[in-house]
């Protein structure tokens, strides 16, 4: 999951598409300082611990959302919020949830 947010946040995909063109430009490419960031994790469980724990170690602030608090989760530094907060105020939002239909009814 992390390695994804590094992906999308260093713009890999689209280094590559260029490189593959024999475009080796840097325009456009660089990304965004994690530091800072407010990361949502929809989804706390041992997977959502784990990511909180690493982008905690980012400098990034952790938001989560689960109908189930896991003090694990808050041992990392991240804070609960309502589902809608949580949208709004996240720069990034990771899914890990095995039944996001019960997380939202």
């Amino acid at each position: 999951m992390v390695a994804l947010i590094l992906s999308l946040n260093r713009k890999i995909h689209r280094a590559y598409a260029r490189v593959r063109e024999a475009n080796f430009a840097l325009e456009g490419l660089l990304g965004f300082d994690l530091k800072g960031r407010s990361i949502g994790i929809v989804g706390t469980g041992n997977i959502g611990q784990c990511v909180a724990g690493i982008m905690a170690g980012f400098g990034c602030r952790v938001l989560g959302f689960d109908p189930q608090h896991n003090p694990a989760f808050e041992a990392h530094g991240g804070c609960y919020l309502g589902l809608e907060e949580l949208l709004s105020k996240s720069d990034v939002i990771t899914f890990i949830a095995r039944r996001l239909r019960l997380l939202i009814t």
